[in-house]
């Protein structure tokens, strides 16, 4: 059955690697920008329209091909990564 993740940018190394893990490394996966959750309906649609062909070309395209793409897909180079922590006492 055809799949694809929708994750958001800041996220989409991680869903790689899981899926790596999992041996599913060539799914298909789509990233939308991050965050995603303060957004009106208005700008969730504007994002949702973004992402549409791509989601669709990974819904029907040829699985082989995609396996392949998906599994050497750059998400983040190392000068776009940024790790963030913080501790609330």
């Amino acid at each position: 059955m055809p799949t694809v993740a929708l994750v958001t940018n800041a996220f989409a190394e991680m869903g790689q690697s899981t899926a790596r893990l999992e041996g599913l490394a060539g799914m298909p996966s789509v990233a939308v920008p991050h965050p995603i959750d303060r957004l009106t309906p208005a700008e969730v649609t504007k994002v949702a329209a973004g992402a549409l062909q791509e989601v669709l070309r990974a819904l029907t395209g040829e699985a082989r091909e995609l396996e392949t793409m998906y599994m050497t897909k750059q998400w983040l180079s190392a000068a776009d990564a940024v790790v963030s922590c913080s501790i609330n006492r």
